[in-house]
């Protein structure tokens, strides 16, 4: 019974002490948070095109030999162009039913056979001369353009650059107006993206029967955000 009564009194003292422990407060260390935004224009320099070609006809097989020849007189026209025939690919293929829609309702006009071609473009300079070609052969539309353009990783983080100076910048001019300064960097994080191909606009097209299709591209714009956290320090 005596050693239960020296033990007890030894339990609630080390209770007590992990207690106040615990509620012991933290000293409040003043920060300052700021966003930093970049963006650097880019040249485009490659292109990717992609042609459609669509030939109809009363059955689908004959659709299917009408889309065949005009595919064939393509490619044959985009080669004459200069291209190589590791640059051009088939990108989809369908034959299916041609609708005509009216107020009376749906009506079928035999069929269509319809043939997806992607074109690689090496040079800017040759993209004008490249749709001519490839219209000219038989393709019916030039369904979309994707640029890209050299160095496109530099130019990431030179837009990661720029971002993290303004970030900076933005804190130094906080911390002055509240009467103090920056102190060290607690963190920082950031985020940059490439241009998506199928945002970017086709440019400024001048279509001329004399001298073919000029294409202005417009630039590819790669942005980057970055976000910093800084110690706060108060003038004395």
């Amino acid at each position: 019974m005596r050693s239960l009564m020296h033990v007890l009194p030894v339990s609630l003292a080390l209770l007590t002490s992990s207690v106040s422990a615990q509620t012991v407060p933290v000293p409040f260390e003043p920060s300052l948070n700021a966003f930093g935004r970049g963006e650097v224009r880019v040249k485009p320099t490659r292109a990717v095109i992609h042609f459609t070609v669509q030939g109809s006809g009363a059955t689908a097989a004959l659709a299917a030999a009408e889309n065949a020849r005009l595919v064939a007189g393509t490619m044959k026209a985009l080669a004459a162009a200069g291209l190589k025939p590791d640059a051009i690919s088939n990108s989809s293929y369908n034959v299916g039913p041609d609708y005509e829609f009216s107020s009376a309702g749906r009506k079928q006009n035999g069929f269509v056979a319809s043939n997806g071609i992607r074109v690689e473009v090496s040079s800017i300079a040759d993209l004008g001369k490249i749709i001519d070609a490839g219209l000219g052969g038989g393709a019916t539309q030039v369904s979309s353009a994707q640029y890209s353009g050299e160095k496109m990783e530099e130019a990431r983080r030179d837009a990661l650059k720029i971002a993290v100076d303004e970030a900076r910048r933005d804190a130094e001019a906080m911390a002055a107006a509240a009467g103090g300064q920056l102190g060290r960097l607690l963190s920082l994080t950031s985020s940059g993206a490439m241009p998506n191909p199928r945002e970017v606009e086709l440019g400024r097209v001048a279509m001329s029967t004399i001298g073919g299709t000029a294409i202005s591209p417009n630039d590819l714009t790669v942005v980057a955000t970055a976000s910093g956290r800084w110690e706060f320090i108060a003038r004395k």
